[in-house]
């Protein structure tokens, strides 16, 4: 859990799970194209406070990959 204070935060959204649906944000490219097509990556979170951000160290595919025989997912 990462609180935010009323001023903007701005997260990677491979680290992102989830806020409170009142929370005010935008999704934007971050870094050039070429970063974003060669290096799969691009997006990040910018969420405007105050509010609670739900964050996690791993990435969600490794996770979710992880945790899919506890939530009945194929693989």
């Amino acid at each position: 859990m990462s609180p935010v204070s009323n001023s903007n935060e701005t997260d990677d959204n491979f680290h992102f799970v989830a806020m409170p649906a009142s929370t005010k944000y935008k999704i934007r490219k971050f870094g050039g194209w070429k970063s974003f097509f060669l290096g799969g990556e691009g997006f990040v979170v910018e969420v405007e406070g105050p509010t609670v951000l739900y964050l996690q160290t791993r990435i969600l595919p490794p996770l979710a990959y992880a945790i899919r025989k506890f939530i009945g997912g194929r693989g």
